[in-house]
């Protein structure tokens, strides 16, 4: 399989705001669907993470520990 990098956006609904996000991400070139690449996906996490809280007007996400659920 050969794969190439693209920018990909994704939308996501947080606290009734709608949050787009674009970011990298690996594409099989044959289907053009997202294939899994960790270090893209970790990144892509980071710049949600700090996109959600300036949009939130936060300065840190809360930890919820969902083990007792």
């Amino acid at each position: 399989m050969t794969t190439s990098i693209k920018n990909y956006t994704n939308t996501f609904n947080i606290r009734g705001k709608e949050i787009k996000i674009t970011a990298p991400a690996r594409f099989d070139d044959s289907t053009q669907k997202v294939v899994p690449d960790m270090t893209l996906d970790n990144a892509a996490i980071k710049i949600n993470i700090v996109k959600c809280l300036i949009s939130l007007n936060l300065k840190r996400l809360k930890h919820y520990d969902k083990s007792g659920i």
